[in-house]
């Protein structure tokens, strides 16, 4: 360290910069944790809890914002060094020559350590367990469709075996998601693949599409640091390590955005007949990204081509008819109307407005609630520096109708808005993930093209800030899986065989899954554990269907994360 670094350090270490960054945020930390059953209480009082919450919900929240004050601290300190100390040459030469090693070799590390990671937390943390009914409702899709079904007939009592996300309507049972990632996870069943190995390779295949755009639009520096900012997020390695849809859905958005570039640089019709093939590809999976993703790419095609735009337009509407063909006939196939959805039949207000309660203030709180899912799974540093250069592009008429694809976020953000779910169980703002890796190639290629030094500082404590705090993570959310499984594990301990289980109680008083989410059967009904939900006032009715069964309650106090299984027959 040179003389003069080392007193600008020591100096700016006195500022009232230090104090705020380290002396505020511990204060808070002592004053939350002191004081967090009043805090508790007090919380209790203002947003009364709901039937699955208990206290401990609440002392949960608390000791988590104890904990968000001191990691925001430790990331404002951080940034802020970064910014005092090293000269803006070092800070520089990091990023120009931060990988000592052949590019090739620095992708197939990155790749090989996520690969490693990710699997990791698939197999120990996450147990292999889909741990939101999205997850086993895709599962549960997937599994019918590598037998050749579409739906299997519903119970003979389906008041009992309600389940979100999985419709009992007209005597049928039926996933309401849309069927392209059940369609391509089904493939792993026929194959005797284990399904949790499908996401981890999605998302190395992911990470490799991403390097090489990157790497097409902006060169080698921007597309290894932006492959290590992706690859590093536990936003993005739990997403992989699990059952949802986002990892398929982001390397379909990519190959999509791929495509349009190379149409625009060659004129090829190939690649506009690909660019629609991806698109539509990607409206069988989710077509609420499809339409947030595209809107920005159909104003850029419209303001780029001009006159010429019905062309480019023409060969995308092409190649997407294969999976409008196929999505009438599914369409038609169960709901007997090709243009009624399997949501729109089973579930009429799932539709974005201001339905089933949805509002403009819950609006806004769902936006709040997204950007404090971004700080603790990614950083705030990547979200300032974002809405940073979104505001100097959309100033500058020459750079605010090129790249299209730095608008996914805020598209998908917007449109999000106006839909009644914040996103359920999730791992970071899940339904922001297709525009989160748009986001970073953003943030990087502007980072390195402009070499401000709070910019470059901003970036690179927001790298360091994902690798600290991903045991952390890791931990918290092992833990709440394990609660969330407690009424299996009990079934398991106790060797339960030829049973009937009445839910009557969530798993998990820090984060509650619902006794609908845990009614967990197959299609036929003939698992070896039933689950049901207890309904007393018929009860006898279902022990009169399975007369040859014992019967079991699982009750569980809010504030236990464990339960007890009460035989009742």
């Amino acid at each position: 360290m040179n003389v003069g670094g080392y007193q600008t350090l020591k100096s700016s270490l006195r500022s009232y910069w230090s104090l705020f960054l380290v002396v505020l945020p511990a204060f808070l930390f002592a004053v939350l944790s002191l004081f967090e059953t009043e805090i508790a209480t007090f919380l209790m009082v203002l947003h009364p809890p709901s039937r699955d919450q208990g206290f401990s919900f609440y002392l949960d929240l608390v000791r988590l914002a104890a904990w968000e004050v001191l990691w925001l601290g430790f990331f404002l300190l951080l940034a802020c060094v970064l910014m005092v100390y090293p000269s803006q040459g070092r800070l520089e030469n990091v990023f120009n020559t931060g990988f000592k090693i052949k590019d090739q070799y620095s992708v197939i590390v990155v790749v090989s350590v996520f690969f490693i990671v990710t699997l990791f937390i698939s197999v120990d943390t996450l147990e292999q367990f889909p741990n939101s009914s999205d997850e086993y409702a895709y599962l549960f899709q997937a599994e019918m469709f590598s037998r050749g079904k579409l739906w299997v007939p519903a119970h003979d009592l389906p008041d009992f075996f309600h389940y979100n996300n999985i419709a009992q309507y007209e005597g049928i049972l039926v996933s309401r998601f849309s069927p392209g990632w059940p369609l391509f996870l089904s493939a792993a069943f026929e194959a005797g693949i284990p399904a949790y190995l499908i996401n981890p390779v999605l998302g190395v295949l992911t990470l490799i599409v991403f390097y090489f755009f990157a790497r097409y639009l902006y060169g080698e520096r921007v597309a290894l640091w932006s492959l290590l900012a992706l690859a590093l997020s536990g936003f993005y390695v739990f997403n992989s390590a699990s059952f949802f849809s986002h990892v398929f859905s982001l390397l379909v958005t990519l190959l999509f955005v791929c495509n349009l570039y190379l149409y625009d640089k060659s004129r090829n019709f190939l690649y506009g007949l690909l660019a629609g093939f991806f698109l539509g590809f990607l409206a069988i999976i989710d077509h609420y990204n499809a339409l947030f993703v595209s809107l920005p790419l159909l104003f850029y095609v419209l303001y780029h081509y001009r006159f010429r735009s019905p062309h480019l337009l023409a060969f995308m509407a092409i190649g997407a008819i294969p999976f409008l063909i196929f999505l009438i006939s599914y369409n038609y196939s169960i709901t007997g109307d090709p243009l009624l959805t399997v949501t729109g039949w089973t579930h009429p207000l799932e539709k974005l407005g201001f339905v089933k309660g949805h509002s403009f203030l819950k609006g806004i709180e769902h936006v709040i609630r997204w950007i404090l899912l971004f700080f603790y799974w990614v950083s705030p540093g990547l979200l300032i520096l974002y809405f940073a250069f979104l505001y100097r592009k959309m100033k500058s008429r020459a750079e605010r109708f090129l790249h299209a694809e730095d608008y996914f976020l805020l598209f998908l953000m917007f449109g999000y808005f106006f839909y009644h779910e914040v996103g359920g169980n999730q791992y970071g703002p899940r339904f922001l993930f297709e525009g989160f890796a748009f986001l970073i190639l953003f943030v990087v290629s502007k980072v390195l093209q402009i070499r401000e030094k709070w910019a470059m500082s901003l970036l690179l404590a927001s790298v360091i800030y994902a690798v600290v705090k991903f045991p952390f993570i890791t931990q918290r959310e092992g833990q709440i899986l394990d609660e969330r499984q407690d009424l299996y594990d009990l079934v398991d301990e106790q060797r339960l065989s030829n049973a009937v289980v009445l839910v009557s109680s969530s798993t998990s008083p820090i984060r509650p899954m619902p006794a609908d989410d845990l009614t967990r059967n197959d299609g036929k009904y003939e698992n070896d554990v039933i689950f049901a939900l207890e309904l007393p006032e018929i009860t006898g009715k279902l022990m009169e269907y399975y007369n040859d069964r014992s019967f079991y309650r699982y009750i569980r106090e809010p504030d236990d994360p464990h339960g007890e299984l009460v035989r009742i027959k």
